[in-house]
């Protein structure tokens, strides 16, 4: 866990190095020329590919974290918008679902679209993202990825429903321990401890994650 977190750690450095200089390259052309559509789209690619990478360090960050000890994971309360959370996933998300003609549905039950939650916001982004990613990730093209949100008094429930691929049966109860993948996912890349993080996270809050 000592060595992982600190290889993690090192790798932080070098992308940050990268993606500071992409920033700078990008600028550069866009004062050089009036069209510059072209570069920024590969630009682009090299944004998404750090973002990519930085998650994954830091699920391993986490990772060890949790080895350690869960309570090396401080839950850091503050108020912020439950709409504004989801809002910004799917957002972040839009290439990966055009991509395969997804559409994302979001339905917040609550008369106040702006609910607000006391929460570890970094957390929980973290629990949704992946949720959300792999929703999108597993699902077939030109379906639906659909998010509700049921609040009723101090309980938020958010259910995520995708049209994919689907788990067996047999495999249905091992999801969501940690680098457990379903016999029909070998096929898609992936590391096994998103969902092992999102419900360790979503415990942490004393909430439940359930497939």
């Amino acid at each position: 866990s000592e060595f992982v977190a600190m290889v993690s750690h090192e790798f932080k450095t070098p992308l940050q190095i990268i993606d500071s200089t992409r920033e700078v390259i990008a600028r550069k052309f866009k004062s050089l020329s009036s069209d510059s559509s072209f570069i920024e789209k590969f630009l682009d690619k090299i944004k998404h590919s750090i973002a990519r990478l930085n998650d994954l360090i830091e699920g391993n960050l986490n990772l060890a974290k949790i080895e350690t000890s869960k309570n090396s994971i401080k839950v850091n309360k503050e108020i912020f918008s439950l709409k504004g959370l989801i809002s910004s996933i799917v957002e972040r998300n839009y290439n990966l679902a055009a991509k395969k003609n997804i559409a994302i549905k979001f339905n917040l039950n609550h008369n106040d679209s702006y609910y607000n939650l006391n929460a570890d916001k970094k957390l929980l982004d973290h629990c949704f993202t992946n949720i959300i990613a792999n929703a999108i990730k597993y699902s077939s093209d030109n379906s639906e990825v659909k998010i509700d949100c049921l609040i009723k008094g101090d309980d938020v429930t958010i259910t995520v429903q995708d049209h994919g691929i689907g788990i067996s049966k047999d495999d249905l109860a091992n999801i969501g321990n940690k680098f457990f993948r379903a016999s029909n996912a070998l096929i898609i890349s992936g590391t096994g401890i998103g969902l092992y993080l999102a419900k360790s996270f979503i415990e942490l809050h004393n909430g439940s994650m359930e497939i």
